[in-house]
């Protein structure tokens, strides 16, 4: 309690000690107060960008399905016909996602050299909007989940919804991820040192047995074995703490691993 006087003066009354029960209980609920705020922040932003991806799966699914019925035109883009890289194309570009797939018109092997240039190319694990290759690039489309793409073929079938395995006279090959929960498509991430990118690089092993690791080092526990001649396409490289360089490379099976540049030969750049 305070008392004002008529000079203006505060006159404070005496403040009460604090009790070492109320202290303790003070201690409690600023922890708890600061857990609690933690978890508000995941709630915040994990959802986010899941909710994000959700929503640009939902809106590519959404595009490919609204051409189904539209007629097959070889190098059309839309809108009224199209052939199966220019219906990937007008898709992605309709919704605004044109970046995750390189960002412009390519033919089916383009897109999929993109692709797998960065480590996304793999046959298991589809997610609606990730891109389904047939015959050794003879044809592409649109993954729209549940086992079923959206793709263009020719006439009288054109723009067709239908099972990726088991309709198409060719056979299925791969799918091509794309990234649509964040970043780009080209986003990679390691842990080594001074990471860049692979630029198209194909490198074939010249020793009898190669370990894959799981880094760029020796330190770095082995996935695998790869054999003499293997020819594997560059993700990206980076060098240890020796400065020695190494290559992220894909695998047959579609994973990637990490392989020592000294024992490697790059054959091919793009």
């Amino acid at each position: 309690m305070s008392f004002a006087v008529s000079t203006g003066a505060h006159v404070a009354a005496p403040v009460m000690p604090r009790s070492r029960g109320s202290s303790h209980l003070r201690r409690i609920i600023l922890v708890l107060l600061a857990y609690a705020l933690a978890l508000a922040l995941v709630a915040i932003q994990s959802p986010a960008a899941v909710q994000a991806g959700a929503a640009s799966d939902a809106r590519v699914v959404a595009t490919a399905k609204s051409h189904v019925g539209k007629r097959y035109l070889f190098g059309a883009t839309g809108m009224s016909r199209f052939d199966c890289s220019g219906l990937v194309y007008r898709v992605y570009q309709q919704t605004g996602l044109l970046n995750k797939i390189g960002g412009g018109r390519m033919g089916v092997r383009g897109y999929w050299k993109w692709f797998r240039n960065r480590g996304l190319a793999s046959r298991s694990n589809p997610k609606p909007g990730d891109l389904a290759i047939w015959g050794n690039g003879a044809h592409m489309g649109i993954y729209v989940g549940n086992g079923k793409a959206v793709s263009a073929m020719v006439n009288p079938w054109g723009v067709t919804k239908h099972p990726v395995t088991g309709f198409l006279t060719s056979r299925f090959t791969t799918y091509l991820h794309v990234k649509l929960g964040g970043g780009s498509a080209g986003d990679t991430s390691t842990g080594g040192q001074g990471a860049t990118a692979g630029s198209g690089k194909t490198v074939k092993v010249i020793v009898s047995a190669l370990n894959v690791r799981s880094g760029p080092g020796t330190n770095n526990a082995r996935l695998g074995v790869v054999y003499r001649g293997a020819r594997l396409p560059v993700v990206q490289k980076a060098r240890d703490s020796a400065g020695r360089k190494w290559f992220q490379v894909q695998l047959s099976s579609g994973r990637t691993g990490w392989t020592a540049g000294w024992l490697t030969k790059v054959v091919r750049r793009d």
